[in-house]
């Protein structure tokens, strides 16, 4: 009795998060200190996940408003994360992340404009 009641907690305090992250009854937290505190209140294991989502929704942003080319493996990688167990899925979108940024850093490096 005392597991299910643990996994009944486990599961509303899940979906209270995902409904913070999904904006909540008032939207997007805009706060950053919110949003840490927020982030800072989770077991170990899903702040390490919620801080690398966090850091690739930032990196997506950036590389599809500035149509920055990406691998073409990369969609393949992305679609393997739901699959994966919770530690394979961090390590994956770590590796997604650094292809992330050395896009972004490689689009910065392109030919200079001469005047």
């Amino acid at each position: 009795m005392k597991k299910e009641n643990h996994h009944n907690q486990s599961s509303n305090s899940s979906g209270n998060l995902d409904k913070k992250l999904q904006g909540g009854d008032h939207g997007p937290i805009e706060d950053p200190a919110e949003y840490e505190a927020l982030v800072n209140s989770l077991p170990s294991d899903q702040k390490e996940f919620v801080t690398l989502a966090t850091r690739f929704a930032k990196l997506w942003e950036y590389v599809t408003e500035n149509n920055i080319e990406l691998p073409p493996d990369l969609a393949e990688a992305m679609r393997e994360l739901p699959k994966l167990p919770h530690q394979e899925r961090i390590a994956l979108l770590e590796r997604i992340n650094q292809v992330l940024m050395e896009c972004e850093h490689a689009e910065g490096e392109g030919p200079e404009i001469r005047q």
